[in-house]
């Protein structure tokens, strides 16, 4: 159960990748959910890109989409973050 969310804007990208050139769309916002990496966004913003970036803070990461509720319309994404971009929760 999801009992904190850290507040922030998180900006979700989509890579769309063919064999003459690679296009990057803002597609989406989403919320850190843990102090691991873990982003909760909606599902639709995840369906149509070849890779996934988050920006935080002016940062952009590589996101893996680590789970889908294509019911519920919400995704998990993850980001590897180290403790220099560790961040409390909010309460």
């Amino acid at each position: 159960m999801i009992k904190r969310l850290v507040i922030g804007l998180i900006g979700v990208f989509c890579i769309y990748v063919s064999n003459t050139y690679a296009l990057t769309a803002f597609v989406g916002s989403g919320a850190f959910i843990n102090q691991k990496g873990d982003i909760l966004t909606a599902n639709h913003v995840t369906i149509h890109g070849d890779l996934m970036n988050v920006e935080y803070k002016g940062k952009m990461y590589k996101a893996d989409v680590i789970a889908r509720d294509e019911a519920n319309d919400l995704a998990v994404l993850h980001i590897k973050v180290t403790n220099d971009y560790a961040f409390p929760l909010a309460t």
